[in-house]
């Protein structure tokens, strides 16, 4: 493993192999292995960074969005979570880190894979990853503590369905974030 792989999973709280398939997605393994300074491999890689810095700051998005969402409120438990519409799976690695068992749903197998990559070096026996979607019914997974579903609703054909979907989801004292784009 590259010294640039070890910084930047270091830098975004990810896994290494995460990392490695982010810059593998954008044949950048070479560069990394090449290059001794992130400063250097960020102005080498350009517009690229871009994605990459997306790609692996999603673990510290995620923490940034429940700590907000924490200063309003907490569950009443730490128990079951879940995160629909989980990408890169940066919410799943913090409910990890509270505590919580995470499940996430992704309807992109590719994402999911992702995601699961994003996991490695948790335990195994705390996460979940699905491939389906959940509103359609394909999926069954019980209820949860606390819920998130981020930048999906607005793709939604019927999100009032969806929130009474994710309501029936939701344990007593239960908490359910929903992040959307303004505008």
């Amino acid at each position: 493993m590259s010294l640039i792989v070890e910084n930047l999973a270091a830098q975004f709280g990810a896994s290494a192999a995460f990392v490695e398939t982010i810059l593998g997605k954008r044949n950048l393994i070479e560069l990394a292995a090449e290059t001794h300074d992130i400063d250097a491999f960020m102005q080498r890689t350009g517009d690229q960074w871009k994605y990459i810095s997306y790609a692996l700051g999603t673990n510290q998005r995620a923490k940034l969005s429940l700590d907000r969402m924490y200063a309003i409120d907490t569950p009443n438990q730490v128990g079951r979570a879940l995160d629909i519409g989980c990408g890169y799976g940066g919410f799943m690695r913090v409910f990890l880190d509270r505590g919580f068992h995470a499940y996430g749903v992704e309807i992109d197998s590719d994402l999911a894979a992702l995601a699961r990559l994003n996991l490695s070096g948790t335990d195994p026996e705390r996460s979940e990853v699905y491939v389906g979607d959940i509103f359609s019914g394909e999926l069954s997974l019980g209820t949860f503590d606390l819920i998130t579903i981020n930048d999906v609703i607005e793709h939604l054909p019927n999100p009032i369905g969806a929130f009474n979907t994710l309501a029936s989801m939701l344990n007593p004292g239960g908490m359910l974030g929903i992040y959307a784009p303004n505008g």
